[in-house]
């Protein structure tokens, strides 16, 4: 287990509402402040035995402080509360040429700043943002598995990535949308559109004596004609 406290002095972040397109005063639009970090680290890990792995958990906190913002303490991007990872290793078998491995990890998601309203007035939209990073994006897990055995003349490795199918957000976009099922088109909502990642994936390898022997080859063959 570890502890720390971090305090960082002279970090900058751009103004409420900067106006950087064109301008050749960009540092009448930034701030200046301190942060500060600190959190705790727990490990643990089992190395004997048929059944082997570790676990891994962080739980932390960032906050900013700029002195010429609204939002006098915020959280910055990389603020994410917890983090863990756990790897268990299973070797089946007499002369354990078979192993079992599954992975786990968990991470909170970044926070964003994003528009929470906003409203029209002489055809021109304007819009009211949360506070600053006020929005916490949706959580990263995932569940990987994978198989491994030991044969008389190669190796056989399978593997699953993304067991459940966790729908993994990229990124978060903002868009101006009709209300439900357009009966009042007139009346237009903030609708965040989740750009996804990763969906249920799959390998299979065959490491044989074979495919050894032809590596061996092209690489000897790259040598000579260096």
């Amino acid at each position: 287990m570890e502890a720390y406290y971090r305090k960082t002095n002279h970090i900058v972040d751009f103004v409420d509402n900067a106006n950087i397109f064109l301008n050749n005063q960009i540092e009448s639009q930034l701030g200046f402040g301190f942060s500060k970090a600190y959190g705790a680290e727990f490990y643990f890990s089992k190395n004997v035995g048929q059944l082997t792995g570790w676990i891994s958990y962080t739980l932390s906190r960032a906050q900013n402080k700029v002195a010429t913002f609204e939002d006098n303490e915020y959280p910055p991007v990389y603020d994410r509360p917890h983090s863990l990872k756990i790897f268990l290793n299973c070797e089946a078998g007499r002369r354990r040429r078979c192993a079992f491995a599954a992975t786990f990890s968990y991470n909170s998601g970044m926070n964003l700043t994003l528009p929470i309203a906003h409203y029209k007035t002489q055809g021109t939209s304007f819009y009211i943002y949360s506070t600053r990073n006020g929005y916490r994006a949706p959580a990263f897990h995932q569940l990987d598995l994978s198989m491994a055995c030991k044969l008389r003349k190669g190796r056989l490795i399978f593997s699953v990535i993304n067991v459940y199918n966790r729908k993994m957000c990229l990124l978060c976009i903002q868009v101006e949308a009709n209300s439900l099922l357009e009966i009042l088109k007139y009346i237009k909502c903030i609708c965040m559109v989740h750009y996804l990642l990763f969906p249920i994936n799959s390998s299979f390898s065959w490491l044989g004596l074979l495919r050894m022997r032809s590596m061996f080859f092209v690489l000897l063959y790259e040598l000579l004609n260096d």
